[in-house]
C-alpha cells in the first residue's frame, strides 16, 4: 500500500530479522511498482544482507558488520582489495523500542524528493530523479 500511495517518494526499507520469503515478497513489490530506482533496502545483520546480494537491481545499504569491515579495511590499507556490493553506506539503527514491537520492517521516507532534482539521504547517497 505504501508503494502504491507514494509512487514518487524515495523510500529506505530496513528489514528486521527477515525470512527469505519476506525478502522475496518485498523484492516482488519493488519490481511490481517499478521502484528499483526509488527504494534502498538492507538489514543490520550480515547473514541477511548477504542473501540480498542476488537482487542486484535494488540498491542495498551496508549491514553493521560490513560497515565495520570496510572501516577496518580502510584503516589497514586493504580497502582496494575488498569487493563492495552495497550501494549506500548508512548505519542501520536498532533500538529497544523496535525490538519490543517485534517489527519486521521499518520505512523511512523523504517527501523532499517531490521538490528537488535529487535527494541527499543523510549525506550517504544521492538519488537523482530521471
Amino acid at each position: 500500500d505504501v508503494f502504491k500511495a507514494f509512487p514518487n517518494t524515495l523510500i529506505n526499507v530496513e528489514l528486521k530479522d527477515p525470512s527469505p520469503e519476506a525478502m522475496e515478497n518485498l523484492y516482488n513489490l519493488i519490481k511490481k511498482y517499478k521502484r528499483e530506482d526509488k527504494t534502498i533496502w538492507g538489514c543490520k545483520y550480515l547473514k541477511y544482507s548477504q542473501q540480498m546480494y542476488k537482487y542486484q537491481d535494488v540498491p542495498l545499504f551496508f549491514s553493521a558488520e560490513r560497515i565495520l569491515m570496510v572501516y577496518l579495511a580502510y584503516i589497514t590499507g586493504v580497502l582496494p582489495f575488498i569487493k563492495i556490493r552495497e550501494d549506500s553506506l548508512q548505519g542501520p539503527i536498532s533500538t529497544a523500542e523496535y525490538k519490543a514491537l517485534h517489527m519486521s520492517c521499518l520505512l523511512y521516507t523523504s517527501d523532499a524528493a517531490d521538490d528537488l532534482l535529487c535527494v541527499d539521504l543523510g549525506g550517504r547517497r544521492i538519488i537523482k530523479k530521471k
